[in-house]
């Protein structure tokens, strides 16, 4: 009996991670799981690159525990390597459909690669403990935070792609992507060094996330209604 219950918080966990992935892909009528399978391998390909670029630039990573800054920053400006691999994808128009649906795809298939990645493991070995602990089913919260997380790149790097991209909206987008590079030492700097508990993390992800996604929306709509006066 014990066992069955550890199972289906499991099966809870892992349905809180996938499951809002498939209601967004259904949701919004997308035909093409071809496009999530080649949004899924860039970010495969994105994650061995950086692990390429922290073992030749980043050798000697401390393990104390404790929040070294410039470290940090190394790792922050390695972050680049996603949003070269977003480029390209994006650049060379691998899916298909209108602006929103690309980033959809983009948004969906990189989050699903991410929790395949980084959350079912931790799932299947610490959601079936006999020990109930809300760790996980906040794991699985930050899986749809990672959509907007995605989406809102996505745009960045989508406008980035335009070659006429009016250059105030150039700016903001450099700005934007600079920020995406910088979150992942926020996010440690939070947990590490303010030790703040599991939800607060979530929380404060969310917090900072939605903005982000609002921002990149509002400015993916100010650089099509620019293309409708031209």
């Amino acid at each position: 009996m014990l066992l069955a219950m550890t199972f289906i918080h499991f099966v809870n966990c892992v349905a809180l991670t996938f499951g809002p992935l498939f209601v967004f892909y259904r949701s919004h009528k997308l035909r093409e799981p071809q496009s999530l399978l080649y949004s899924g391998l860039f970010y495969l390909i994105s994650q061995f690159a950086k692990l390429f670029l922290l073992a030749t630039f980043v050798p000697s990573l401390t393990e104390d525990g404790s929040f070294h800054l410039v470290q940090e920053l190394m790792i922050a400006y390695i972050t680049v390597a996603d949003l070269v691999c977003l480029y390209i994808f994006l650049n060379n128009r691998h899916i298909r459909g209108n602006v929103r649906s690309q980033l959809l795809y983009v948004a969906l298939g990189w989050t699903a690669a991410e929790s395949l990645l980084e959350r079912l493991g931790p799932l299947w070995i610490g959601a079936r403990n006999i020990e109930f602990q809300w760790t996980y089913l906040l794991l699985a919260v930050g899986g749809t935070i990672s959509v907007f997380y995605f989406y809102a790149i996505a745009s960045f790097m989508w406008l980035w792609t335009r070659k006429d991209l009016p250059p105030t909206l150039s700016f903001i987008v450099m700005g934007s992507t600079t920020v995406y590079c910088l979150l992942p030492v926020l996010f440690k700097y939070s947990d590490m060094v303010l030790n703040i508990g599991a939800l607060e993390v979530v929380l404060f992800r969310a917090a900072v996330v939605f903005p982000l996604f609002f921002a990149s929306k509002m400015l993916v709509r100010a650089y099509e209604k620019t293309k409708k006066r031209q």
